[in-house]
């Protein structure tokens, strides 16, 4: 990985060649698009890709995890198209590795003008959690669980894809949240004072 360009794995090379055997077989009529198989034959030849492409695999992935509950997925002799193209995309490694760095990408975004605030980590973490800490708080559907991203001590902080404006000062300080479900991250982030958070 450099800081523009990331290499996939060896178990994602190994996906998409599966991929590419299965068409080569006449096990794949019909199945994806002239850009999932370009990315096949990039993952197979262990081509580097920029984030963007990453953050389209992501993208592909969470769509079309669905289609593993579809017949025939995993079936060699007979292989969905849904299989198909999940291997040429990277299978279940592609999507591993493409969810760690776009959620590593979208870190270094929030910590990007974190400023003063982090060196406040420790003093804050007294009052109850910090920075990377899986909390849960009182929700209209519930409890909702999430880990803190970053916790906001001196000023206005903009939460990311919302019009939603938290304000945390050195004594009420405000949390960042990724939102987690079933033990995963998603691509929802809230805001929260800290105060009403409760540390896992």
């Amino acid at each position: 990985m450099s800081d523009n360009t990331y290499k996939p794995t060896a178990s994602m090379a190994a996906a998409a060649r599966k991929a590419i055997k299965f068409k080569e077989d006449g096990k794949a009529n019909g199945a994806g698009t002239n850009v999932g198989w370009t990315r096949a034959h990039q993952l197979a030849s262990g081509e580097s890709l920029s984030l963007d492409t990453v953050k389209r695999m992501f993208s592909f992935f969470s769509r079309h995890e669905v289609d593993k509950k579809g017949k025939d997925w995993g079936n060699q002799a007979n292989p969905s198209n849904g299989y198909i193209m999940w291997l040429a995309w990277g299978g279940d490694a592609g999507f591993s590795w493409s969810r760690a760095i776009v959620h590593r990408e979208e870190g270094k975004a929030l910590f990007a003008d974190f400023g003063k605030d982090y060196s406040r980590h420790e003093t804050i973490m007294a009052k109850g959690a910090g920075v990377g800490d899986m909390v849960t708080w009182g929700s209209s559907g519930g409890n909702a669980t999430g880990k803190i991203t970053r916790i906001i001590a001196n000023g206005k902080y903009n939460v990311p894809n919302s019009s939603f404006t938290i304000t945390g000062t050195p004594d009420d300080p405000a949390a960042v949240v990724r939102v987690y479900q079933d033990g995963k991250p998603t691509d929802t982030v809230v805001g929260h004072k800290l105060s009403s958070l409760r540390k896992k």
